[in-house]
């Protein structure tokens, strides 16, 4: 039975709750985000069959956030950022609660994790390092990097306008999608590799919002831009497809994919003719509304996971 939207426990929020990724094991579904639970004050964790946990890395004395979340067997882990003393997020994941740093915990670079993957017994985390302008870079511009079991790649075809949103991992194969500010962002990086995308017409630009792999098929998410306007894509194995976009007149975007047999689920948004922009799904291509709780407020669905009817038959 599909659930159109369940409002997350928000007991004690001082601000907006920001839900990021999902993940299902067995009955129990968790959302990973974060909270206001002081004022001024962000607080990674995520919610459990509804409930939520707190993750904590310094004393709950600094803003941290989950950006993605990965089950394995009885483990958690949580991958995301903490602010450090000198007030820099920092890059790292929770495992079962406990935090560890993937950039130095003293650095005055910001990082962020934004994506987690777990194959065999490694532990995968992409992301990005937006730089200081003392160090050469232009200030405020972003290196992509991924790491596995805490060792960094660094991927090709890198510069200062590139990041890593998404990580898919197939056998010994690692695919991230992002963007490389070299190719006009239409690809993504395969064991460090870059793999170029072509956009929907010539000379539009395309971006990567999200990867998954199904046997030999290898799927991207994201969307090239008509003018200034987005439309939602997604490639498989290099081939571009368009998504419709009903009664839209504005931006829309693929942020999740997930791949299910021969079956394509492509999460985002749409901006309709009004000017909201309203959270579903593409099936094969075949778009799916989610109900808002306002229909005038914005909705976006950042991440979609599926899972067997068995799976779900307690929910």
């Amino acid at each position: 039975k599909w659930t159109a939207l369940t409002l997350l426990d928000t007991s004690e929020n001082t601000g907006d709750p920001l839900v990021s990724s999902v993940a299902v094991s067995g009955n129990d579904v968790y959302v990973g985000g974060c909270r206001n639970i002081k004022p001024n004050m962000v607080t990674a964790g995520y919610w459990k069959n509804g409930n939520w946990n707190a993750l904590d890395s310094s004393g709950g004395a600094k803003d941290s956030a989950v950006t993605s979340f990965v089950i394995s067997g009885i483990d958690i882990y949580a991958g995301g950022y903490c602010y450090n003393s000198g007030n820099y997020p920092v890059a790292g994941y929770w495992k079962n609660g406990t935090w560890k740093a993937l950039t130095p915990s003293d650095s005055v670079e910001s990082s962020y994790v934004t994506s987690l993957a777990f194959y065999g017994s490694s532990v995968y985390a992409g992301g990005y390092t937006i730089k200081p302008s003392d160090d050469g870079a232009p200030a405020g511009e972003r290196i992509p990097w991924y790491f596995i079991n805490g060792k960094r790649v660094d991927p090709e075809n890198r510069s200062y306008r590139s990041q890593i949103d998404s990580l898919a991992v197939s056998g010994n194969v690692v695919y991230a999608g992002g963007w490389g500010s070299n190719d006009s962002g239409n690809g993504y990086w395969k064991n460090g590799k870059w793999v170029r995308l072509n956009s929907p017409e010539p000379g539009q630009a395309s971006y990567v919002t999200s990867v998954a792999v199904s046997g030999k098929d290898v799927y991207a998410g994201g969307y090239s831009m008509d003018g200034p306007v987005l439309i939602p894509v997604y490639w498989k194995n290099g081939k571009c497809i368009v998504l419709p976009s009903p009664d839209s007149a504005g931006d829309s975007e693929v942020l999740s994919l997930a791949v299910s047999g021969s079956d394509v689920y492509a999460a985002g948004y749409i901006t309709k003719k009004s000017g909201i922009k309203t959270a579903g799904y593409w099936k094969n291509g075949k778009w799916k509304e989610l109900s808002p709780v306002n229909t005038k407020n914005w909705s976006y669905a950042t991440s979609i996971v599926i899972v067997s009817v068995p799976a779900l038959k307690n929910k």
